[in-house]
């Protein structure tokens, strides 16, 4: 009975939380706009939108993109910033 409610206040927690952890990416945005749809390949070819590259590099480090996909579908990707050198870090 213990480990039951135990299992249901984990779900509780974790169900209660997931929407708080979510908003701490923002609003989507939409850095890129479709040139055309390549649909011998089932792509498109994109561009960023003025400002989007440079915005990506130094805006926020958590962010949720929204990509166009063909079709008309889109995916949302949540990215955060991260580095692979420490302060210390000497290449050879």
């Amino acid at each position: 009975m213990k480990s039951a409610l135990l299992v249901i206040i984990y779900i509780c927690s974790v169900v209660l939380t997931a929407p708080a952890a979510a908003n701490s990416y923002g609003a989507p945005t939409e850095p890129v706009q479709v040139l055309r749809t390549l649909s011998e390949y089932e792509a498109l070819e994109v561009s960023f939108t003025p400002g989007a590259y440079a915005d990506l590099k130094s805006g926020a480090a958590q962010r949720l993109l929204r990509l166009p996909l063909p079709g008309g579908r889109q995916v949302e990707l949540q990215l955060e910033r991260f580095s692979v050198t420490a302060p210390r870090t000497r290449f050879v």
